[in-house]
């Protein structure tokens, strides 16, 4: 589940990149300022590449803070900016996603069995502290996501592209 959370969030953030780098070949109106710095400061967070795992548990709280409806905003946006983008951006994206998933699974490959063990219970720990609620609603979204990315793959271009490494439907590393 884990697994699957941080693809769509590194997606989320090459969307929002490649979108940001292609309003930067526009040159901003004088009434767009503000927006202009807010872009940068996003892609400045969005690209460093040395961010500590406080940074990220930094956003992730932060994400957590927002509301069900903003999340669910956030989420349709990324979806508008997705189906916005021309094929060979698209295309792009998913060769980056690509690449940092086979860096997470070199380094998962990396850990000891012990190491690997340890982080499957504290994932199982966490899963288990959840209120019932809370594990429907992340039930819910994957099962949505999977709605989602089934539908595309089978009308999309890149239908049969996907490399599942073996896992069946809720696996996870």
């Amino acid at each position: 589940m884990r697994r699957k959370l941080i693809i769509a969030a590194v997606c989320a953030a090459l969307l929002t990149g490649i979108e940001a780098s292609a309003q930067d070949q526009q040159a901003p109106t004088a009434a767009e300022p503000a927006q202009a710095q807010q872009q940068e400061r996003l892609r400045a967070r969005i690209h460093d590449p040395s961010l500590t795992q406080e940074e990220r548990q930094a956003r992730r709280e932060q994400w957590q803070k927002l509301s069900e409806e903003e999340r669910a905003q956030l989420r349709e946006e990324r979806r508008e900016q997705w189906q916005g983008m021309t094929p060979e951006e698209q295309a792009q994206v998913r060769e980056q996603v690509r690449e940092r998933r086979e860096e997470q699974r070199q380094k998962w490959q990396a850990l000891s069995p012990e190491e690997q063990a340890q982080i499957r219970e504290q994932r199982r720990q966490r899963w288990e502290a959840m209120s019932p609620e809370q594990q429907e609603q992340i039930r819910q979204r994957r099962q949505e996501h999977r709605r989602i990315h089934s539908s595309q793959r089978s009308s999309g271009s890149d239908a049969g592209q996907r490399g599942g490494g073996g896992r069946g439907p809720g696996g996870s590393l």
